[in-house]
This record gives structure tokens, sequence and C-alpha cells, in this order.
């Protein structure tokens, strides 16, 4: 039986490839650093809730 790969693992991948495609670190400097950090602590349960969870951060950065 396959293990179920996460919507976590898949993104990350995702970003690692396209990281080393363009030869940019994962550093800061990275344009998805953010988005990687945010998905490390993010606790939805799959690719929707994350992004219903950053529109609501957002939300909420902009009206301060």
């Amino acid at each position: 039986m396959k293990d179920k790969i996460s919507w976590q693992d898949k993104r990350v991948a995702a970003i690692n490839c396209w990281s080393k495609k363009r030869r940019i670190p994962c550093s800061d400097n990275n344009p998805y650093f953010d988005e990687y950090d945010a998905i490390i602590h993010s606790q939805a349960k799959n690719k929707k809730e994350y992004k219903l969870e950053r529109r609501n951060i957002n939300e909420k950065s902009n009206n301060k």
C-alpha cells in the first residue's frame, strides 16, 4: 500500500524544483521563502484550507 503524500510535501517539492531550475538558494532571498515557512507552520489539512488560512492572515495584515 502506498503512503499518501501530504499537500505540504507536494508544495514544498514544487518550490524546491522551481528553485533548483533557477539556481536560487533556499534562503530568505528566495521569493517562496515566506510561503515555505507558512506551509511548515500551517495547521490546514489540505491546500484549500491553507489558501483560506493565508487569505485571512493577509486580510488581517492589510486592515491594520
